[in-house]
Formats: C-alpha cells, sequence, structure tokens
C-alpha cells in the first residue's frame, strides 16, 4: 500500500487483472466444491455438462416410489425415461428425466 493506494487501485484501464473477471463463486456440477467462475464462457461450458443420475436420485429426482423406474426398465415395452447401462448400473441424464416428465401431460378431453 504504497501513497496510500491499494495495489488494485494502480491499475490503469488498459491493463487486465485477472482478479477482476471473477465475476462469483459457485459448486463445481462434479464435486459440489466451490470453485471461481472467471467468465461467461466458462460458466456456460459448467451449464451444458451433461450430468448422469443412478436411479435411486432420478427417482428422488422424479418424486417416485423406490423401484419404479427398475419395475419400468424391466418392461418389454417401452415405459419410463431413457437410460444407459454402463456395466449393470443404470444412468440417467437429467436433460431425459425433463424430457420425459414433459412428455407425460395429458391432454385435456374438450
Amino acid at each position: 500500500m504504497a501513497n496510500g493506494k491499494r495495489r488494485d487501485d494502480s491499475l490503469t484501464s488498459g491493463e487486465s487483472d485477472s482478479r477482476r473477471s471473477i465475476q462469483k463463486v459457485e459448486p463445481c456440477q462434479r464435486c459440489r466444491f466451490a470453485r471461481l467462475v472467471s467468465n461467461d464462457k466458462e460458466k456456460d461450458m459448467v451449464e451444458d455438462e451433461v450430468v448422469w443420475m443412478g436411479r435411486e436420485k432420478a427417482e428422488r429426482y422424479l418424486d417416485l416410489s423406490r423401484g419404479t423406474l427398475s419395475y419400468w426398465a424391466s418392461q418389454t415395452v417401452d415405459t419410463g425415461p431413457r437410460y444407459a447401462l454402463f456395466g449393470r448400473l443404470a444412468k440417467y441424464k437429467k436433460s431425459d428425466l425433463d424430457n420425459w416428465a414433459e412428455e407425460q401431460y395429458v391432454a385435456k378431453a374438450a
């Protein structure tokens, strides 16, 4: 703090400082630890990231009874949201769960 000025105040308008570009702190999607978001492009990448859920978490997300997704997956007819198998583990994409839930609206009879 020379001459009563903070170090940040000594920057001219043409100079860039990475500390000034930090917008906010938000949780990381993978590990839930806080991380710094430095610009909009990085923030968009986090929002576009694919989020996978196991059956139990997907059932909680859709507010379904335990075992419902397993039952639907065992049926021969196409029932329930899309899922992927990673070995023996069924995983659901959050976007697929949202799309499937939107398709469940019933048209009102006229």
